[in-house]
């Protein structure tokens, strides 16, 4: 089960991020209350990871306080929702096909000790095998991964923030073993990896764009601390993507919307707002992206990027929290999902203009799936199931 001293380890990452932006004086972090409350359903309190392998089958991961994480599994591109009881502390997951996928797991062996691991499914998320350990037990540090991705059923990458600087760790083998990164790792934070095929590697965090062109052989910075792009110089990269025509965008505290139009090779900022941050960006074609972050403004481009407008349409939170958004996903031209920092998933059937709240609990009371004894952790791949269930 999920202690409180377990969670507060996971908070962490969020405060020290937090922490980062203030010391830039980045982050505008005073936030007044809406007017009047406005009721959503909750989706599980402690939300932790949405992802999406394509417009039908999605994730996401939330769990209650003081208890284990939930999975979550659609099929039909969100209209259903079906839950498995993992009975794990998982919180972030990756699916490379919608049987294969991954997620990584915090445990705590000893008091003020946690331990980072990688688990395995080969059946869409049902059952879970222990693939490796990536943080090994460390007293009184709060090391983590914040991303991680597959290019294929072997080759893997981790990011991440740790007392000594950023982490980043390789498997090849499908996750069975990991290395650490040693040209990448002991830098900057490093918040989000991302890839463009098997040869194209970003990965974003503090004052930090890394690319790879070579599957992670050798790695070029295309920011840095002493990096200037306009007015904006020393930034939090929470999140970004590159398309396979080489135009790519990376948000920011300042907050900033970050453009390139050749791999990386240069940046400029093509949006700026007065206040607040951006946490992540989705595009769903080259021309069509919005950037949720830390205030109800959802920021949206209808031409690759050359203007944004903002509206004030995301959903608020009950009264005295914060509207702070950590995830954006669309699976089509309309249908767009955001999940709160707060335990709320929302979804948008017109591109991102209205928004319905999604209640999980209301969903699994009918139809949570009879799984006779599925949704457990497993110790070990069975090599008479995996990959053929």
């Amino acid at each position: 089960m999920i202690t409180v001293r377990l969670m507060q380890y996971l908070r962490d990452s969020l405060q020290r991020r937090l922490t980062a932006l203030i010391s830039l004086g980045l982050a505008g972090l005073l936030w007044a209350a809406p007017e009047q409350a406005q009721s959503y359903p909750q989706a599980m309190p402690e939300e932790k990871s949405l992802f999406f392998l394509d417009s039908l089958h999605g994730w996401l991961l939330a769990g209650r306080r003081g208890g284990a994480a939930s999975l979550f599994r659609t099929s039909d591109g969100g209209d259903n929702w079906m839950q498995i009881d993992t009975r794990a502390d998982l919180y972030k997951v990756f699916f490379l096909d919608a049987q294969r996928g991954w997620a990584l797991t915090v445990d705590q062996p000893q008091e003020d000790s946690f331990r980072t691991s990688l688990y395995g499914t080969w059946d869409g998320g049902y059952t879970w095998s222990r693939q490796s350990t990536i943080i090994p037990s460390q007293t009184g540090q709060a090391d983590m991964i914040t991303d991680f991705l597959f290019v294929d059923d072997k080759h893997g990458w981790f990011v991440g923030q740790g007392s000594q600087g950023g982490l980043a760790f390789q498997t090849i083998d499908g996750g069975q073993s990991v290395r650490e990164v040693n040209a990448v790792s002991r830098m900057q934070d490093l918040y989000h990896i991302s890839a463009q095929g098997r040869n194209k590697l970003w990965i974003f965090g503090k004052d930090t764009i890394l690319a790879s062109f070579d599957e992670g052989r050798t790695w070029i910075p295309q920011f840095d601390g002493d990096s200037r792009v306009g007015a904006l110089r020393g930034v939090v990269l929470n999140s970004g993507l590159v398309l396979s025509d080489g135009h790519g965008w990376a948000v920011a505290a300042g907050p900033a919307i970050l453009a390139t139009a050749d791999f990386g090779k240069t940046w400029g900022i093509v949006f700026e707002r007065a206040e607040g941050w951006f946490n992540d960006i989705s595009f769903w074609d080259a021309k069509h992206g919005c950037a949720v972050g830390g205030s109800r403004l959802l920021d949206c481009t209808l031409d690759g990027g050359k203007t944004w407008t903002s509206r004030s349409v995301l959903p608020s939170k009950e009264l005295h929290q914060h509207d702070i958004y950590t995830r954006i996903i669309f699976t089509s031209a309309t249908r767009c999902w955001v999940l709160s920092e707060g335990g709320f998933l929302f979804r948008s059937d017109d591109g991102g203009s209205k928004w319905i709240g999604v209640d999980l609990q209301q969903q699994t009371a009918h139809q949570k799936e009879d799984l006779h004894g599925q949704g457990k952790l497993g110790t070990k791949p069975d090599p008479l199931t995996n990959g053929s269930s």
